[in-house]
């Protein structure tokens, strides 16, 4: 973990104030996941439900239309997907990318057996802003620049054809190995990119509608489609879901 020193996040109304607290420097990844489910017995929403959504060319079984997600036929149903066979059956797990197919639940249970918890969205802003003097006014975790003198430094989508081809210009057309790109000022890899991280606000004040927030965006974000990777944008999802791009990482406050 890393310490992330408390600062001001712009919020609409005025700036929120945010205490410091560690962060963990990288994605929680299937290695880590293993081992508190080998210390638990723990079983992922993914795996009680029997299926979870695939992007469609990970998929590893022949999809029927009616596994198609409407309005994002890109998304398929896939049986038996889950943290250990994130590209459905006969997939296996590599070590070191980041753990998927994982629901805030299973999220907030891991964090819990390891002593921490998930970082609140405006904690995750303030470790993105790193380096801006904590106000977020960069448009990514690592400058205003997507991709720096020409190079990307997160993995994320290339090119405007989304969904049909990745230029994969940033090394990787599928999850990255935990660290792989340069981190940000503070230590801390992958905040744009790779995988969307749970995080443990509701999206809509209340819990109205639902669904729990997410951010950073994955390597499925395009520029064409959702720039999820920009330090202002904000995604959400049922809190029981799971897909091939999600995943999460600890904080824990100051004692």
């Amino acid at each position: 973990m890393v310490r992330v020193p408390g600062g001001a996040i712009s919020r609409s109304g005025g700036a929120l104030e945010v205490a410091s607290f560690d962060l963990d420097i990288h994605e929680v990844t299937n290695l880590d996941f293993a081992a508190f489910v080998e210390a638990t017995g723990f079983v992922t929403e993914a795996e009680r439900w029997g299926w979870s959504l695939v992007f469609h060319p990970e998929a590893t079984n022949d999809p029927d239309e009616e596994q198609r997600v409407a309005g994002t036929p890109w998304w398929l149903s896939v049986n038996d997907a889950d943290w250990r066979h994130p590209k459905g059956p006969g997939s296996e797990a590599e070590p070191e990318l980041p753990v998927v197919h994982v629901s805030w639940g299973d999220a907030v249970a891991f964090c819990e057996w390891s002593g921490k918890r998930l970082p609140t969205e405006a904690e995750w802003d303030l470790a993105a802003a790193a380096g801006n003097d904590g106000a977020g006014q960069a448009q990514y975790p690592w400058g205003d620049e997507p991709a720096p003198d020409g190079r990307w430094v997160a993995n994320v989508w290339q090119g405007d054809q989304f969904p049909a081809r990745d230029e994969v210009t940033d090394g990787h057309d599928y999850l990255a190995p935990v660290g792989s790109y340069p981190p940000n000022a503070l230590g801390v890899f992958d905040l744009g990119g790779n995988v969307w991280e749970w995080v443990d606000d509701w999206y809509r004040p209340g819990g109205a509608g639902g669904f729990k927030v997410l951010k950073g965006g994955s390597w499925l974000c395009a520029a064409s489609y959702c720039e999820g990777y920009r330090n202002a944008n904000r995604n959400s999802s049922a809190p029981d879901s799971g897909l091939d791009n999600t995943g999460f990482r600890c904080a824990q406050s100051l004692r």
